[in-house]
């Protein structure tokens, strides 16, 4: 969990990955950021945001994006020391 600079909460989970278990690795992702989200919103203000960050770069049309986005989590790549997408 992190706070921004406007002082909203954001779940963020980072996931190392290679092609073979990158789907694996996005499904836990998820179901951890929901978890995360569920938790922190019982005892605080809600979370804006969940966030996924993977250790390499993806096409933009990959489905996992559009997985992801479907269930209001991020899914972005941080490479070479910046974001892939700038979405998080």
């Amino acid at each position: 969990m992190a706070i921004d600079p406007a002082g909203v909460a954001r779940i963020i989970e980072v996931k190392t990955t290679t092609q073979k278990t990158m789907s694996k690795q996005v499904r836990t992702g998820v179901g951890q950021v929901l978890e995360y989200k569920y938790r922190y919103n019982r005892n605080n203000q809600p979370a804006s945001r969940c966030d996924i960050v993977l250790n390499r770069p993806f096409a933009p049309d990959d489905w996992h994006r559009e997985f992801c986005a479907e269930n209001s989590i991020t899914l972005d790549s941080f490479v070479e020391g910046s974001f892939m997408y700038g979405s998080v």
